[in-house]
């Protein structure tokens, strides 16, 4: 709901204070204690850079109440050689890296492994959906103060400088986060890498837009704006049920206190202890892992098509003006397939080692029946969402109804010629 720079500045913040409190309080052993001071310096680093960018953005427009003003900062966006063209792209580009912290993603994915492990699993499990999905929301905002002109036509240094910058970032995040998940044997580290790779699923749809040159904006086949806020709902859905997961399955701790499992030894034999426990784990594992009758599945089927579908060149655009985004396109969901088989790999191996290992000593079950209840709606809500995505694919279209501030038509028109008819 921010409607300036100073606001967004504040609400970002106060996602994150908390987190730095709730991973120092979950657990009592030294481990919480590093990742509580990791995450608040390296967050306050970010914080910095962000609210660095912020400060070009101000200078360049002249106010800090950019949003709801669609044309606040366009003018200087396609302005090639314009003084405030550089002032407002390197705004962006420096609030678009504070954001990545929020987001978990290269470059400042580093804390996500020692963080996860070092926080208790529940408090996991909302550090890597609240902030991400705050990051996120925040990083469309910003965005479409350039009102997503991705038109070859109407490009610009400043829209081919941040084009290729979220092209990178997508890629590497995706590539790294799906790289050193395979090398983990600790579960939460495993799940913390596989959350940046997520970050780097959900980064494609930001680089294919809001589908303003193809298609319907309402559909999640076209709209990457649509298919974000949809992926990042069920991942966030998939996410807790993993650590729900976790935090069930019990072991004795530091001081004699019952704690959360955390490597993939103890979850063996779990299968034939908890049944039912270790069925939730694997719908919502299969999920983060993209496998059909799962809303994960259905989450990268739109965000690989959005993508696609912004690889498309428009049938009014003249033949010589193709651009080479649209090539880029085709190669980053190329890429994001390739890391969608990568992951399967050590999601199987959590699988495996619930279903196929042997009994590890020393492991109870939680009996907390909230934690119970809980388990079993993610699963079942990771499951239908499979065969009933329509209410979510229309809560996610009228939130991107208000994120993309420029019409369709009004993009469209910029790039047709004269004689192309409406």
């Amino acid at each position: 709901m921010a409607n300036n720079l100073v606001l967004l500045f504040l609400a970002l913040e106060l996602v994150s204070v908390p987190t730095y409190i709730l991973i120092g309080l979950s657990r009592r052993d030294l481990r919480s204690q590093e990742a509580t001071g990791k995450y608040f310096f390296l967050g306050a680093f970010a914080a910095a850079i962000m609210l660095y960018g912020f400060s070009f953005l101000y200078g360049a427009a002249g106010t800090t109440v950019l949003f709801g003003r669609p044309d606040a900062l366009h003018a200087r966006l396609t302005q090639v050689g314009a003084m405030g063209d550089t002032f407002v792209v390197l705004g962006l580009v420096l609030s678009l890296a504070g954001l990545t912290f929020k987001i978990a993603a290269v470059p400042f994915h580093f804390y996500a492994a020692d963080v996860y492990q070092g926080a208790a699993s529940p408090v996991t499990g909302l550090l890597g959906f609240v902030p991400k999905i705050a990051g996120f929301v925040a990083m469309l905002r910003l965005l479409s103060l350039g009102n997503w002109s991705y038109a070859p036509q109407q490009a610009s240094v400043g829209h081919d400088a941040l084009f290729w910058l979220l092209w990178v970032l997508a890629a590497a995040t995706m590539t790294f986060g799906n790289t050193l998940a395979l090398l983990q044997h600790n579960v939460k580290r495993m799940l913390a890498y596989s959350s940046i790779a997520h970050s780097g699923y959900m980064l494609v749809a930001v680089v294919a837009g809001p589908g303003l040159l193809s298609g319907p904006e309402s559909s999640p086949l076209r709209n990457g704006l649509t298919a974000l806020l949809f992926y990042i709902a069920v991942y966030g859905v998939m996410n807790l049920g993993a650590f729900a997961a976790l935090s069930f399955f019990r072991k004795p701790g530091p001081d004699d206190l019952d704690d959360s499992i955390e490597s993939l030894a103890d979850l063996g034999g779990g299968a034939r202890r908890h049944p039912w426990a270790a069925l939730a784990l694997a719908v919502c594992v299969l999920g983060l892992m993209g496998f059909p009758l799962t809303g994960g599945f259905l989450g990268k089927v739109y965000v690989f098509s959005s993508a696609l579908s912004s690889a498309q060149a428009p049938p009014w655009l003249p033949a010589e003006a193709a651009s080479p985004r649209y090539a880029a396109m085709l190669v980053l969901v190329v890429i994001g397939v390739l890391n969608s088989a990568v992951a399967a790999a050590y999601y199987l191996r959590i699988l495996a080692a619930c279903y196929v290992a042997q009994d590890a000593p020393g492991v109870t079950a939680s009996r907390c029946p909230g934690l119970r209840l809980s388990l079993a709606a993610c699963a079942v809500a990771v499951a239908g969402l499979f065969f009933r995505p329509g209410w979510l694919f229309d809560r996610a279209g009228d939130a991107v109804a208000g994120i993309a501030a420029l019409p369709r038509s009004s993009a469209v028109s910029a790039d047709r010629s004269p004689s192309t008819p409406p």
